[in-house]
């Protein structure tokens, strides 16, 4: 991490030209980084999980979701409507009914040989006394005797007591059955799932960090299944079927997207990743958070978290102009912070200010393993070192670019060579001999010196 690379020299001597050369050349000797992405933490949504895969791999995990959830989107709802399903349920059903039936009508019976009626109103039960067959009226039972009134009133207060024992169990057996029907629903839920599971599973059973993911996920899917049974509620009214709609693109299946951040193509390219940033911003470079504005608020999660130079180049070289990255605010401390920890966290500038109150991220910090070189002139090199004490240390290798070169004829033919690269290059009409001849003597001159030629050619 300490040997980082500061390029030294005057402007217009071709400095990012020879970086971009040398570092490509030696970045294709190099191995291909990892793929990285950002992926949902179930246990703590605004922590973000970062997955380090191999390379050119992270899509085709983003596409074996996608795949995953648009399937059990259609899969899930109709295995819910099977007529396994729906026997099974009724069962369930019936048995709470009977239970609950069972238990007032032997209440019934037993009141009815105590001479007791058990009668429904509209706010509840109520036990009434009974003389052939019919429930005594208020002012009937006032005639009664003292003694056969007080034997009736002991009746009721232990038929009471029971029947509100009846009644407590009441909510104890709901329970009971909401657990069993959501035990079916699990149980039919689990079969569905884990097959397709097992299928996304098998193309990446070598990566450890997936397999775990993929647990996490079969897990949430079980217990949000009712997810994908609203979602094709919903779809019933849509322009599409049900068969080719894509549900992953659907708010409520978020959850399950996988964020990627750095992806590698093996077959367009291979090596390590060279890249420039010209506006070395602070989100350009360590990566941003993004927000949506919903009912006047603004709402954001992991799947809005966005690479910066840093993701790109990780494994490989960034290349920065230092003037662009002091005029950015905070970007040279969060390169510094970076480097030193050898690691990417994307914190926003709102965060870093303290002006934003709305909910936010923290994702995984993403190991960095990089080497940064920074392009500038020896008075900015010469303020970093009197000014920042971490600078000599974080950046221990200086490669300067000399002003000038001998006119050694030698020199003059590589010059030259030079001149017609640069012409190609810009598309430029061929330049004559006659041309390239007074190009050299112009270096000559800009050089001051009858001996030297000047590498100010930018």
């Amino acid at each position: 991490r300490d040997f980082n690379l500061f390029v030294v020299g005057p402007t217009g001597t071709g400095r990012h030209t020879a970086v971009k050369e040398v570092l490509k050349l030696d970045a294709e000797k190099r191995k291909q980084p990892y793929d990285w992405v950002y992926v949902i933490n179930f246990a703590e949504e605004h922590k973000p999980i970062a997955l380090k895969l191999p390379p050119d791999s992270a899509k085709t995990l983003q596409s074996a979701m996608q795949n995953l959830v648009d399937d059990l989107a259609n899969d899930i709802p109709n295995m819910f409507e099977s007529e396994e399903y729906q026997t099974q349920r009724r069962a369930i059903e019936e048995k709470f009914v009977e239970r609950h039936e069972t238990a007032m009508a032997e209440f019934a019976d037993r009141a009815k040989e105590e001479g007791i009626a058990l009668v429904r109103t509209p706010v509840g039960f109520m036990l009434t006394a009974v003389r052939d067959g019919k429930p005594i009226k208020g002012e009937d039972f006032e005639k009664l005797e003292e003694d056969e009134r007080n034997e009736i009133e002991e009746k009721i207060s232990l038929l009471e007591d029971y029947l509100a024992q009846i009644l407590r169990e009441g909510p104890k057996l709901e329970r009971e059955h909401r657990a069993k029907a959501e035990d079916l629903n699990s149980s039919m839920a689990e079969r569905v799932v884990s097959d397709r599971i097992e299928e996304v599973r098998s193309e990446f059973g070598h990566v450890e960090v997936v397999g775990r993911y993929l647990d996490d996920v079969h897990k949430d899917i079980i217990a949000n299944a009712e997810l994908f049974l609203m979602a094709a509620k919903s779809s019933q009214n849509g322009p599409f079927p049900e068969a080719i709609r894509k549900f992953h693109r659907d708010s409520e299946f978020d959850r399950y997207v996988v964020n990627v951040m750095v992806s590698q193509d093996t077959e367009a390219c291979s090596g390590a990743p060279v890249i420039f940033e010209d506006l070395p911003s602070l989100d350009r470079l360590i990566g941003r958070i993004e927000h949506i504005s919903q009912m006047g608020s603004l709402f954001t999660n992991f799947s809005m978290i966005k690479p910066g130079a840093m993701h790109l180049a990780n494994g490989g070289y960034l290349v920065l102009d230092i003037r662009r990255v002091i005029k950015e605010p905070f970007s040279w401390e969060a390169l510094n912070q970076s480097i030193r920890n050898q690691s990417i966290t994307i914190t926003s500038l709102s965060d870093r200010l303290s002006l934003a109150s709305t909910t936010t991220l923290q994702p995984d910090p993403i190991p960095l393993d990089l080497r940064v070189v920074l392009v500038g002139d020896p008075f900015i090199y010469t303020l970093l070192t009197l000014l920042d004490t971490d600078f000599v240390e974080l950046f221990k290798v200086r490669a300067e670019f000399e002003e000038s070169i001998d006119r050694t004829d030698d020199n003059l033919a590589k010059f030259a060579h030079l001149i017609a690269a640069f012409v190609k290059s810009e598309n430029l009409l061929p330049m004559t001999a006659t041309g390239v001849a007074r190009v050299l003597d112009e270096a000559t001159r800009i050089a001051e010196d009858a001996t030297k030629i000047s590498l100010r050619i930018g």
